[in-house]
């Protein structure tokens, strides 16, 4: 379940739910990319000035730490 209030806002938070885990891949590349990858691509695109991630699993938290070392981030 996801909701986007409006188009764009200044800022934005996503967080990843049990959903959309690092380690996990139960379903075939094409199923994800539609069901899940899609959502988040919309709610990652909203916030103009910036956008804060949070995931409730921490492999996945740690993962997204990597990803976007070089970004300026704050502690989680």
């Amino acid at each position: 379940m996801y909701t986007a209030q409006g188009f764009e806002y200044s800022w934005n938070g996503v967080i990843f739910a049990p959903d959309l885990v690092w380690s996990v891949k139960t379903v075939d590349d094409g199923t994800f990319d539609r069901l899940v990858r899609h959502v988040y691509k919309v709610l990652l695109t909203r916030g103009m000035v910036g956008t804060i991630l949070f995931s409730t699993d921490p492999e996945t938290r740690a993962k997204l730490r990597q990803l976007t070392s070089g970004t300026r981030t704050a502690p989680i």
